[in-house]
């Protein structure tokens, strides 16, 4: 980043410990860390639905903050985890070759929870149409 934006300044970087959602004192220093700093944008790289569930918590305390979810971007680009072939990422199937990498992991998240939301949204959708035709 400091390489094509040179005059970016980072405040800073934390990995909070495994378990920090449930632990008020983790919060609490990740609240003090983020005050003290003062940053105008927080990138978080948790992955759904703890990113999100932290930038709200933060929210409150530092509300001029911009907070970004960046899920596994940064490790895209780090290059530690392999992103999947182009017609899969243009297909909108990049969830199909993270599972395959991660299927432990992932399984839950994307078969157990992900797939019946979608379908959810999908039906929502198509009632909207219908709707909207009649």
């Amino acid at each position: 980043m400091r390489e094509q934006y040179p005059d970016v300044r980072i405040t800073g970087l934390m990995a909070p410990p495994k378990g920090f959602e449930s632990n008020d004192r983790a919060l609490d220093e990740i609240t003090e860390t983020l005050l003290s700093a003062k940053p105008d944008i927080v990138y978080v790289a948790l992955g759904f639905p703890k990113q999100e569930e932290l930038a709200l918590h933060l929210a409150a305390e530092l509300p001029s903050t911009w907070f970004v979810g960046v899920g596994i971007s940064f490790s895209f680009v780090a290059g530690e985890v392999q992103r999947a072939p182009q017609w899969m990422q243009a297909a909108g199937l990049e969830w199909v070759h993270r599972l395959v990498q991660e299927p432990r992991r992932l399984f839950r998240r994307y078969v157990v929870d992900g797939l019946p939301f979608a379908a959810r949204m999908f039906a929502h959708a198509l009632r909207s149409r219908i709707g909207k035709r009649a």
